[in-house]
């Protein structure tokens, strides 16, 4: 059995909303089949199953919110069945009740109300329910319950055992001891606290944050509200709780410039931006040390900043890698995002080079300790072996977790990302974390 999750989106991690289901219960689904789609603040994900078999039981039916990591199927292999017991049971339905490892059929009625212990006028307090736990024993019955009954049996006590012994000693010694002082009665206990749920506490602290952040939610119940709304609650938060630093260095981006230039004549659709994500996952490996680098791109749509996955950015080739950048801000302008998104990604790209900004620093997205941000490739004045000269450059920021980074991690990585640039030939060929090209690839 492959259980069907909603999956956790570092974007925007709010509650999702079932949209439909795409297989009915009983029905054959093969693995990469899309099952049911649900729909964020932001887009809508389609979720496809990740093993061939047959579509269980719906543990949440059309129009359901539900929160991010819950189970809401399973994919069965033959012969397996989906448990009834999975997800809540209804209000009515009996519970079966489990007595020393035997299984019984009768209801488990509710819990008594908790009784009242009277602690009489010398404890000097109110009458304050006690709860008492029943355990279930098998062959006597609920064992350890207070009842009424055993409270009226039991004599009362009205003063407590250290008053008794310090009466005792007194009358011993015959001295007679000071009236006891009458303790004032405690104060009332604090009215219960009610947890708000996280969207809800967020939007409260949201509301009081910023001007801005309230014009966000004085919507009028139009989607472009209810978007801005959830970037502002998806960048409160990681501003709030990720301890943010950045820092800057100019690179040298000729030599790769030059490089896209060449490479168009037989791919027209490569950018810089190709190349970038290629870098970033070279400058990023040696600190992450994963076997597959999967980088966020930050794109730009009519409904705010979305954050597509591209996976395998080192081992795909320089076709493929133009086709899943495109496929990725497609589907992020459409608002159709693919389970690969959900992915937590090493590390996230943003480029404004494109409308002219030189430099800016970014919010870190929820869950990944680091971002580039990344400005446009211009001809700049520099200074080579004490000459002036000219050449293209680029500014390049590392905004980076503090809990995670350091200054001279962040520096170390600009520093790998800067020689990348400069020579952009391993850039082009396709490569696995621990595998070196051959010779015929450095050729």
């Amino acid at each position: 059995m492959q259980e069907i999750f909603i999956p956790v989106m570092g974007m925007a991690p709010d509650d999702v909303v079932l949209t439909n289901w795409a297989k009915a219960v009983g029905d054959p689904v093969q693995a990469g089949d899309v099952v049911v789609i649900v729909e964020t603040s932001k887009a809508e994900l389609e979720i496809t199953a990740e093993v061939s078999g047959v579509l269980g039981r719906h543990l949440f039916a059309d129009g359901d919110t539900v929160a991010p990591g819950t189970i809401i199927g399973a994919v069965l292999q033959p012969g397996e069945q989906s448990g009834e017991q999975v997800g809540a049971p209804s209000g009515d339905a009996p519970v079966t009740a489990v007595v020393d490892g035997a299984v019984g059929s009768a209801p488990i009625s509710p819990p008594p109300a908790p009784l009242t212990f009277d602690g009489g006028a010398g404890v000097g307090g109110p009458a304050r329910p006690f709860p008492v736990t029943a355990v279930a024993d098998g062959a006597h019955g609920p064992v350890g319950r207070a009842t009424a009954a055993d409270g009226e049996s039991r004599p009362r006590h009205t003063v407590s055992p250290r008053a008794r012994r310090l009466a005792s000693e007194a009358a011993r010694s015959g001295v007679v001891p000071a009236a006891p002082r009458t303790s004032a009665a405690p104060p009332p206990p604090p009215p219960p606290v009610r947890r708000l749920p996280r969207s809800t506490a967020e939007d409260s602290l949201q509301d009081t944050t910023s001007d801005a952040v309230l014009d966000a939610r004085s919507d009028s119940g139009s989607p472009h509200d209810r978007y801005r709304a959830a970037i502002s609650a998806a960048v409160l938060r990681s501003w709030r709780d990720i301890p943010h630093f950045a820092v800057t260095r100019e690179l040298r981006v000729g030599p790769v410039r030059e490089a896209v230039e060449r490479w168009r004549i037989i791919l027209p659709g490569l950018t810089l931006t190709d190349l970038l994500l290629r870098a970033l996952a070279l400058a990023m490996l040696e600190r992450e040390r994963r076997t597959e680098m999967a980088i966020g791109l930050a794109v730009a749509t009519d409904r705010g900043v979305a954050i597509p996955v591209l996976r395998d950015v080192l081992g795909l080739g320089m076709v493929e890698l133009v086709d899943a950048r495109r496929a990725a801000v497609s589907r992020a302008r459409d608002g159709r995002l693919h389970p690969d998104d959900s992915l937590v990604p090493a590390t996230t790209l943003s480029n404004l080079g494109a409308i002219g900004v030189d430099q800016f620093t970014g919010v870190i997205p929820f869950g990944q300790t680091s971002m580039l941000t990344v400005g446009r490739a211009v001809d700049r004045p520099v200074v080579d072996d004490g000459a002036l000269a000219v050449a293209c450059t680029m500014q390049a920021t590392l905004n980076a977790d503090h809990r995670s980074w350091d200054g001279m991690h962040a520096g170390q990585a600009l520093d790998r990302l800067a020689r990348l640039l400069a020579d952009p030939g391993p850039l082009l060929i396709p490569s696995t974390p621990g595998r070196q090209p051959s010779e015929e690839e450095s050729a």
